[in-house]
């Protein structure tokens, strides 16, 4: 039996747990499945994967996003994680931080995880935001928090990380 973390962290309750013949398995009901991939950031092992887009992509357009800021003179870019079709665009930067924030849109905010803010510190940004809308459902906000829990844990192993203010 494996672990459940994909289970918990489906808000359209597409992803289930079957008893096989040999093995239990999870099986996504695709009819049910929105897209937002929380499940694949959710799993520890891979055995999950998103095709639309491939992480790969993604990490090639933070590259180029900070490149460019980079070489318009920018310093100390924080990269910021938004939804998509958030309407409230309201944040708690100082204006100074708002100038140096890159934004990376996304249609499910919890479509992301530690593994591209980690890649994304290592790319150059000096600072990762994911802006979490008020309506997260609650798997999906355990889950982003169990992300960020992991993220800060291997910063500090490998003493990068900075007290937050």
């Amino acid at each position: 039996m494996g672990c459940t973390r994909c289970l918990s962290s489906c808000s359209a309750d597409a992803i289930f747990s079957a008893a096989g013949r040999r093995n239990a398995h999870i099986e996504i009901d695709p009819y049910l499945c929105h897209g937002a991939a929380s499940c694949v950031s959710a799993c520890p092992t891979g055995a999950l994967s998103f095709t639309q887009p491939p992480l790969e992509q993604r990490l090639e357009q933070i590259q180029r996003l900070l490149e460019r800021y980079q070489d318009a003179g920018g310093t100390q870019p924080i990269l910021r994680y938004r939804l998509e079709s958030a309407s409230d665009r309201h944040s708690p930067l100082a204006p100074e931080d708002q100038e140096r924030c890159l934004d990376i849109a996304l249609d499910e905010i919890s479509a992301t995880g530690h593994d591209e803010w980690l890649a994304a510190l290592a790319l150059g940004a000096t600072q990762v935001i994911v802006e979490l809308p008020r309506t997260l459902p609650a798997g999906q906000h355990q889950q982003l928090e169990q992300e960020q829990r992991l993220c800060n844990a291997l910063l500090e192993s490998m003493q990068l990380a900075r007290p937050r203010p």
